[in-house]
């Protein structure tokens, strides 16, 4: 699996950062279009599941995935001293922590937004 990591080529980061800018356009682009047809009022709160789940995998990009699989110790999971630096180590371990804490939380934030509507006791569907 490490090796896979390494041998990926610039194809693959160049599509994966395609892909992305097209997911943010339609994104954009379905806001624009629902609040001209609709007329509904877009808060910050409706963008806050793709902002998160965004800065999340922007973190978790940053991480050096070496760091994250694997170390020289029995577990895997804690530092030893013969890291090859301890505090990048580290650094890495804890921008991937937070980074999927953010991803978690859009999704849940996302699903909460899904489900409030219709939650309401004047909802037309409740």
């Amino acid at each position: 699996s490490l090796t896979l990591i390494n041998n990926m080529g610039a194809g693959y980061h160049s599509s994966a950062g395609a892909m992305m800018s097209l997911a943010w356009f339609f994104f954009f682009d379905g806001f624009q279009i629902a609040k001209n047809e609709n007329a509904s009022e877009y808060t910050f709160v409706t963008w806050l599941p793709g902002l998160l789940a965004m800065l999340g995998f922007i973190l978790i990009a940053f991480v050096v995935p070496e760091h994250i699989i694997g170390s020289d110790s029995d577990d895997g999971m804690f530092l030893t001293s013969n890291a090859a630096d301890d505090g990048e180590v580290m650094r890495s371990k804890f921008l991937f922590m937070i980074g999927y804490f953010m991803v978690f939380a859009g999704l849940s934030v996302g699903i909460w937004k899904l489900i409030d509507p219709y939650t309401k006791p004047d909802s037309p569907t409740a």
